[in-house]
């Protein structure tokens, strides 16, 4: 089943290099992060990311240093309503 969700985000059609800055450009990744801010889909994009365990870009607003962390909160798997609860404070 492939999920289509990623077709509804703020990043959908954008380059993607925009989302895999070079590590420690802080700058770029907040770049990044302003893509995300407010995306709908922000909370699948962040769950599929923690499940997935990915080591580089920026997903669902998070960087990677901040989805380690955000690791360490959730059980494995997270689901988007998990995600959504707990790091973009929304009610499901």
């Amino acid at each position: 089943m492939t999920n289509q969700w990623f077709k509804q985000g703020n990043c959908y059609g954008k380059d993607t290099d925009i989302f895999f800055p070079e590590t420690g450009n802080t700058q770029a990744a907040r770049k990044a992060v302003v893509v995300c801010k407010g995306c709908p889909v922000a909370a699948e994009c962040l769950s599929y990311a923690l499940n997935n365990n990915e080591k580089f870009g920026v997903w669902g607003g998070f960087t990677v240093r901040r989805r380690r962390k955000l690791r360490q909160m959730v059980n494995i798997p997270c689901t988007p309503e998990d995600c959504r609860r707990k790091f973009f404070d929304a009610t499901v």
